[in-house]
């Protein structure tokens, strides 16, 4: 999504990920080993991602990808011993919702949405009807998050149109992932009441990049024991 990440560190390792000019693409094999026969996906490249940190439910993430050929199926694996990923997984219990450097302890829930804005449709005379290319658009970076509705706080910062900053950390041990949005206006919205009980408002926000520091809408920093990336 956002191309390899600069590293440092010597393990745990820190690696930090930015936007950058273009995103890399990678070849996909989708294998039926049980009939032998496998197919291949070129030129996969991610186009949107979202990722959903809510309470009691698991931390899961979708993403959607587009790619320019698929090969007619084969006998022959790319690959007869594929290295299996482990993963240290995030519960909702490890994520931290941060609010312009504080920890906001009234979240629900907080999406995260980054689209890519692949253009689908680069197809030429001489491309054996398959995509030539898959340029990529104006990164779109959006989200909501789901708050308890305790005062006007939130809601009078979207109608004052102010920018803020969120940050979005899931700790497992030594292991993190922090998602760091700099630049942050919140969406206009009306606070609704469903019958009795807590009040929740529902904050939708956009991120872009203006003039933070960072120089980019998003920074992603994913500490772990795997060495790199490249």
């Amino acid at each position: 999504l956002l191309g390899a990440p600069t590293t440092s560190g010597a393990g745990p390792y820190t690696h930090t990920f930015e936007p950058s000019a273009d995103s890399p693409s990678v070849t996909l094999e989708s294998g039926f080993t049980d009939i032998s026969r496998f197919h291949v996906f070129n030129g996969i490249k991610v186009n949107r991602f979202s990722a959903t940190f809510e309470v009691d439910t698991e931390l899961t993430a979708e993403i959607d990808l587009l790619g320019g050929k698929e090969l007619a199926s084969s006998g022959t694996t790319l690959d007869a011993s594929p290295v299996e990923q482990t993963i240290t997984r995030f519960n909702a219990k490890n994520v931290t919702l941060k609010e312009a450097g504080s920890p906001l302890a009234i979240c629900k829930s907080v999406t995260v949405n980054i689209d890519q804005g692949l253009a689908d449709d680069v197809f030429t005379l001489n491309s054996g009807g398959f995509r030539y290319s898959l340029p990529e658009g104006k990164m779109m970076i959006s989200g909501t998050a789901n708050l308890l509705f305790l005062d006007s706080t939130y809601p009078d910062k979207a109608i004052a149109g102010t920018e803020t900053s969120l940050e979005i950390e899931c700790t497992q041990g030594a292991h993190t992932l922090t998602i760091t949005l700099p630049e942050v206006k919140f969406k206009r919205k009306p606070i609704t009441r469903d019958g009795w009980g807590p009040m929740y408002f529902e904050m939708e926000w956009k991120a872009y990049y203006q003039n933070n520091a960072a120089g980019v809408p998003i920074t992603v920093e994913l500490v772990n024991d795997v060495t790199d990336y490249a």
